[in-house]
């Protein structure tokens, strides 16, 4: 796993859909077979995944964000707490709040309620997707293809 200078998990070289290869994507990567794939026109036309409305800027920005990035990391296979989350990516729990905020309004994390024995619920934080790809489609169109998480 590659550390960024400010010490925090970061995603290795991004792979990116369509467009000659490089070195820095040595493969093109063809929609799979069970990915959503829709197309919209320019940034922020709204590409569907599984039949939902999704903006595409909200999560160009979510990926974007470093912060973003190590929590989606943090949180892989198990749902965690804001605070679970904080200790665990050692981020200030005012900002894991916020950046779990964006998560979500990307649609990349889905808030759930932590039933506990004591009453005093939480609330908890899944990642949603497996893969997420966007690429320009012919005509310049963005085209956002997400695999769902298993289940």
């Amino acid at each position: 796993m590659a550390v960024g200078p400010d010490g925090h998990p970061t995603l290795d070289t991004p792979h990116i859909v369509g467009g000659a290869p490089s070195a820095d994507t040595p493969n093109r990567h063809p929609p799979m077979s069970g990915h959503t794939s829709v197309l919209g026109a320019a940034a922020g036309a709204g590409p569907m995944r599984t039949g939902v409305e999704v903006d595409l800027q909200p999560v160009l920005d979510a990926l974007g964000d470093p912060d973003c990035r190590g929590l989606l990391r943090t949180i892989d296979d198990d749902a965690l707490t804001a605070l679970e989350c904080s200790e665990a990516y050692d981020l200030p729990l005012s900002t894991t709040y916020r950046k779990l905020e964006r998560l979500a309004e990307a649609d990349l994390v889905a808030e759930e309620i932590r039933l506990r024995a004591d009453g005093k619920h939480a609330s908890e934080y899944r990642r949603i997707f497996d893969a997420v790809c966007i690429g320009v489609a012919e005509g310049g169109e963005f085209e956002l293809s997400v695999t769902p998480a298993d289940a």
